[in-house]
């Protein structure tokens, strides 16, 4: 959001970030991301979109680039909230063939709890 955005640039203050506002299922950024970061983003997204959001993310990535995930991994409060929630075998599984899961820890995010990964370019 254009308010998620103003309060980050805020925060960075003078540090060399560039903060900008793009669509990941039909993204214009021109590729060579170093970290990705989806603070909770695919486990909200329909399974339907889960094919167009990792080509994307890794069409972005640079060869040696990272993703950085946070996911819910509860069923019952994924369901309650209507996201969907992942074991660390299944977003594996998701990620595969273009990505490797590289660690995955439990975690939280709004209370629920969540997987923490780390995933890179499979080569």
């Amino acid at each position: 959001s254009g308010g998620a955005l103003d309060q980050a640039r805020r925060l960075a203050g003078a540090a060399p970030i560039a903060f900008v506002a793009d669509d990941v299922l039909d993204s214009k950024l021109s590729p060579g991301f170093d970290v990705i970061v989806d603070r909770a983003l695919l486990h909200t997204l329909p399974r339907s979109a889960h094919d167009r959001y990792l080509r994307q993310v890794t069409r972005l990535l640079a060869p040696q680039g990272k993703l950085l995930l946070k996911v819910h991994a509860d069923a019952d409060a994924a369901r309650r909230l209507g996201t969907n929630a992942f074991a660390p075998a299944a977003l594996a599984a998701l990620l595969a063939p273009d990505l490797t899961l590289e660690s995955c820890v439990a975690s939280t995010v709004g209370g629920v709890s969540s997987l923490c990964a780390v995933a890179c370019r499979a080569f």
